[in-house]
């Protein structure tokens, strides 16, 4: 018995709500200093929804340290989890979602998307 299809379409089904929800919290903290370069999500959604992880990219290290220091980062976590249950994630799932932060400096560092999300 296979059950690929359940969770294939239940990963087609919740992108969308991240998306959104990550189109929100961009919104949201768009005029904030330092300045959120890129924001993406993956994951086996479709398997368990508590299976997302959320990263929002700054460029440099010292903006990662600046925006912990000022409460962005947690800014951002939090008004991730309301936007996702704003769209209709799965409530159970959504405190177990990863929600991170990282520099473009320590993505190059580490020799790029693939060595540093691996």
């Amino acid at each position: 018995m296979t059950f690929q299809p359940q969770s294939d379409a239940r990963q087609a089904a919740l992108e969308p709500v991240v998306n959104r929800a990550l189109a929100a919290v961009r919104k949201a903290v768009a005029g904030r200093a330092p300045a959120v370069r890129e924001a993406f999500f993956y994951g086996a959604i479709g398997i368990d929804p508590k299976h997302l992880a959320l990263w929002f990219i700054f460029a440099r290290d010292t903006e990662v340290a600046t925006a912990t220091r000022s409460g962005l980062v947690q800014e951002i976590g939090n008004k991730m989890r309301e936007a996702l249950r704003a769209e209709g994630y799965p409530e159970s799932a959504i405190d177990q979602v990863h929600v991170s932060v990282a520099s473009d400096e320590a993505i190059h560092r580490a020799g790029g998307f693939r060595a540093f999300f691996a």
